[in-house]
Parts: structure tokens; sequence; C-alpha cells
């Protein structure tokens, strides 16, 4: 699907800056340049995403549950009817 496409897509790219960058500290013997390569390998929008899938699944089950609710609602709805229907023709 198109999510993992474009995860699959940033990973690579983050790998492929990661290596460049690797490579290039040895060739040039920087430490600076080791150090920005462990950076760059590491995900920095991590934090977001789980926020946001957390998110989303915690807005899916309350949609769920209310779903749930509803329903138990409607149906106790359509036997109070029913049963007042009921008691209103015994009346009359």
């Amino acid at each position: 699907d198109r999510k993992s496409a474009l995860v699959g897509r940033s990973e690579g790219i983050h790998r492929k800056l990661h290596d460049f960058l690797a490579s290039e500290s040895r060739r040039l013997k920087s430490k600076d340049l080791g150090l920005l390569a462990q950076s760059a390998s590491v995900d920095p929008f991590g934090k977001v995403k789980k926020m946001i899938e957390n998110m989303i699944t915690r807005l899916m089950e309350e949609a769920n549950a209310d779903a749930q609710h509803e329903g138990f609602c409607d149906t106790e709805l359509g036997k109070s009817k029913v049963t007042r229907n009921k008691l209103s023709e015994e009346i009359d």
C-alpha cells in the first residue's frame, strides 16, 4: 500500500545518507562526519509517528465503543416503543 511504500522510500534514503556520510567520514578521517552519520540513521520523526499511530488506534477504539453504545440505545428505544404501543392499545 501507499503508506508502506513511503516508509520504505524514507528508510532507503536514510540508509543511503548514513552509508555516504559514514564512508566519507572514514575517507576524510572526520569524527564529526561519523557522528553526523550516526544521527542521520535515526528516524527524526519516530516519536511523532508513534504518537499518531497511538492516537489513531485510540480514536478507532472510541468509535467502536460509540457504535456499540448507539446500537444498544437503538435496541432499547425500539423495545420501549413496542411496549408503549402495546400498552396504549390495551388502554384503548
